[in-house]
């Protein structure tokens, strides 16, 4: 098993099935919590691991395998955001979305009830959960450029494939790639 992520940017497809439900987890709980207990707020996955918010990164999920265990980690921007010049992305908060705040209480019990309602889902599948993904994915239809088998590459996403690659058109050619780093958008 592998596992990681950014900068190594190594998974495997035990991996990728753990990224797509924590992904699409992650984006439930973040809806939730901005919404006021509703699906209104438009969080989005950035395959493979990143949730957005407002087009802006709210969110992250690295899980990294061992021999017999996976540990996965989520990283929330709560109550602020790091500033522009911290980071290579573009980031935002969940109090800069919502009039009041909301307590860390509230965002574990939303992210605890993400992952559940994420588990109970399962029953369906990877595919199921490739399903999901497609339908809060953060790129579909942008121009990206990105980092796959050590060249840049440049194209426009066109979605999820069922194996949980990103299919990106480059060049013409629909492609499917299972690993990418330093995905970037260039064009909404």
């Amino acid at each position: 098993m592998l596992g990681r992520g950014r900068s190594t940017a190594r998974w495997c497809w035990r991996i990728t099935s753990l990224r797509a439900g924590g992904g699409v987890a992650q984006a439930g709980s973040v809806s939730r919590v901005t919404g006021n207990g509703r699906w209104q707020a438009g969080a989005t996955v950035k395959w493979p691991n990143d949730i957005y918010l407002r087009g802006r990164k709210c969110a992250g999920i690295l899980a990294e395998a061992r021999s017999d265990f996976v540990v996965v980690g989520v990283g929330l921007n709560v109550f602020s955001a790091p500033a522009a010049a911290e980071c290579d992305t573009p980031a935002i908060a969940l109090g800069d979305v919502v009039a009041e705040a909301p307590g860390r209480e509230q965002v574990l019990a939303a992210v605890l009830d993400g992952i559940m309602r994420e588990v109970e889902c399962c029953g369906s599948g990877f595919l199921g959960q490739v399903r999901r993904l497609r339908e809060v994915c953060y790129l579909a239809g942008k121009t990206i450029g990105f980092n796959a088998g050590g060249r840049q590459h440049c194209g426009t996403v066109s979605g999820i494939a069922e194996d949980g690659s990103l299919l990106v058109v480059v060049d013409g050619v629909e492609v499917a790639y299972p690993q990418a780093a330093e995905i970037r958008v260039i064009r909404e």
